[in-house]
């Protein structure tokens, strides 16, 4: 059973693929998000997580044999796990603001169980180059290489299949600082912020924050075939959203 039928923002992406830029940015826009960190060693201006969805989401991950860096094959959840979830949406759809949302990387390995807890949501993707989140990986957590872009594999192959059978709206982290502002304002507008920016405040998004860039190993490491297709069928979606201006992305 839907616990509301106020509009939930999801916002989905692989680690380290520019998600907390993405979140932050819609919260200024007047996306509540609840209590979330705002500032992190890896992070100055903090991932925007709530550390309630966190913990559940590796709950989840951890009760059916996984984690974030272990995706388990399937997922399972009993009435406790629901519970819980429904006490933490309870707690941000309750806002005056008229957007409520949240943002956790594992949640594309938990889709299924948090679209169980809405009448409506509108999701919101951030996508970045393989290598670009490859080498974030290694350096942060030490993943090797490989193993990070069997990670970026995993995550985003769920991030196209579900964008295959409904409506994702994308941002390329990738792109330039003039075109993520552009298509990031785009969003909004089609989702239905008002533009209520404190213009005296800072833009949350920084590219002087963006490292790891891709372009640092061309020529010397490779990326597997397989990942390059999900890469290049995620930008033709992305580069397709964008010429239409997210038009078609909101029912």
């Amino acid at each position: 059973m839907s616990l509301t039928n106020r509009t939930a923002i999801i916002i989905l992406g692989m680690h380290r693929s520019g998600t907390s830029s993405l979140a932050g940015s819609l919260q200024q826009k007047g996306l509540y998000l609840g209590k979330v960190i705002e500032k992190s060693v890896y992070n100055p201006k903090g991932n925007r997580e709530s550390p309630k969805i966190i913990e559940l989401n590796d709950d989840l991950l951890q009760n059916n044999g996984g984690s974030w860096d272990n995706p388990p094959s399937k997922l399972n959840w009993d009435k406790y796990h629901e519970l819980r979830r429904d006490e933490i949406i309870a707690s941000i759809s309750n806002t005056q603001s008229g957007f409520f949302g949240f943002k956790d990387p594992r949640t594309l390995l938990t889709v299924d169980f948090w679209n169980g807890a809405f009448e409506k949501s509108i999701y919101i993707a951030s996508i970045r180059n393989p290598m670009s989140v490859a080498l974030s990986l290694n350096s942060r957590n030490h993943i090797p290489i490989e193993k990070a872009f069997a990670l970026w594999y995993h995550y985003n192959n769920i991030l196209l299949r579900l964008a295959q059978s409904k409506p994702v709206m994308m941002l390329n982290f990738d792109s330039s600082r003039e075109e993520y502002l552009t298509n990031l304002a785009l969003i909004a507008q089609n989702v239905g912020f008002s533009d209520n920016e404190n213009t005296d405040e800072l833009e949350f998004y920084d590219n002087n924050l963006i490292n790891h860039k891709h372009e640092e190993l061309y020529g010397t490491i490779s990326i597997p075939e397989n990942i390059t297709e999900t890469y290049s069928m995620l930008l033709a979606l992305y580069q397709f959203q964008m010429k239409h201006s997210y038009r078609r992305l909101i029912i």
